[in-house]
């Protein structure tokens, strides 16, 4: 196919695909996205699996009916809420401006494009197309419950990485963390104890035992209050208080040592949400591979990246399986200046095609 028509169908999708408000709260557009995906294989031969579990779509497109794959190109149609305009892909030079360009129906449209030129192949590969609808809320019944079902020995995911191959990214627990006091009259502090007073000394304590990250050294650890509750009177000393801590750990400063620390310091908490790292060795065959393809094609040093940020590729992790993320050119995500790269698509599609064609 000539790259002027690939370029202009990789747009086609994106721009459709982007047309979807599919956020948490629009089940029916969700579902109409994933209708317009099954609707663009038809007759090209490819398997389409259907999955749902706990009201989330989910797809598995493969070219034979088989559990595991060499590779599983994985990523998600659900996007952040946004303005409605957010939803009508915006054309200005090289940047294409929309909600979930780069966070990541771009990356969905360029796998999508792929997939089906691949089924025009007389060897097929060994691959298989995940595409879920909830990563942006955890990702537990997409891709972690896709992996009870489907094992590959290597996966990309197509978060937007700049096209740089991301092998780590931190891993991530909210956490409530909660104190008691007692109340008097707001008038007469030293009669009660205040609630909020001691939870501050307490989350002052936590962080003053971790050396934590930086805009200069993001790899550590990093402690982020994100909500604090107390429900008390204006006028009455807080009996009760209530935080949201997002922690970010690394492989220094898990979560398991956090929630250790937390004991240790008797600080009451419950945790909201335990998810682990993205962790691949950059010696792993099939990422020194990618990159080697990458760098080929294009005059840009190609790195090996860290992210501060989780993504479903800790699922894979969790299963032992080697994976990635690795997509396109972009910024800005869930803001109302989101842009993906126009021509990284392209690039992005060739890299992949000869990794696949290569490999798999």
């Amino acid at each position: 196919m000539k790259e002027e028509y690939l370029e202009k169908e990789i747009l086609e999708v994106t721009a459709k695909l982007i047309s979807f408000r599919s956020t948490e709260d629009r089940v029916f557009e969700m579902q109409a996205c994933l209708d317009y995906i099954k609707e663009y294989f038809m007759g090209s031969g490819v398997l389409i699996t259907e999955w749902v579990y706990k009201e989330k779509p989910s797809l598995i497109i493969s070219f034979k009916k088989k559990r595991k794959f060499g590779l599983i190109l994985n990523g998600h149609i659900d996007v952040i809420e946004g303005n409605e305009s957010l939803f009508t892909l915006q054309k200005n030079k090289n940047m294409l401006y929309g909600r979930g360009t780069c966070d990541m129906k771009a990356a969905v449209a360029v796998m999508m494009v792929l997939m089906k030129n691949l089924s025009k192949t007389k060897k097929k590969p060994n691959l298989a197309l995940m595409i879920v609808s909830d990563e942006e809320t955890g990702g537990e019944y997409g891709t972690q419950y896709l992996l009870r079902k489907y094992r590959s020995h290597f996966a990309i995911i197509g978060e937007s990485t700049n096209l740089h191959v991301q092998t780590r990214h931190k891993g991530s627990m909210q956490v409530k963390l909660t104190a008691y006091g007692s109340s008097s009259h707001g008038s007469k502090p030293w009669i009660g104890c205040n609630a909020i007073e001691k939870l501050m000394k307490q989350y002052y304590k936590l962080i003053s035992e971790l050396d934590l990250a930086t805009s200069k050294k993001k790899w550590k650890v990093s402690i982020n209050p994100t909500n604090f509750m107390a429900t008390s009177p204006y006028n009455v000393t807080p009996s009760k208080a209530e935080m949201i801590v997002d922690f970010r750990t690394t492989e220094d400063i898990t979560n398991k040592k956090i929630l250790s620390l937390l004991k240790k310091q008797k600080i009451k908490y419950k945790v909201i949400i335990n998810r682990g790292m993205l962790f691949t060795s950059v010696k792993n065959p099939y990422v020194r591979e990618l990159k080697k393809i990458m760098q080929r094609n294009t005059s840009r040093r190609v790195k090996y990246q860290k992210g501060c940020a989780s993504s479903d590729g800790k699922f894979f992790t969790a299963k032992g399986i080697p994976v990635v993320n690795f997509g396109p050119r972009g910024a800005n995500l869930h803001r109302s200046n989101e842009f993906v790269k126009k021509d990284s698509l392209l690039l992005y599609y060739n890299v992949l095609d000869k990794f696949i064609r290569k490999i798999f």
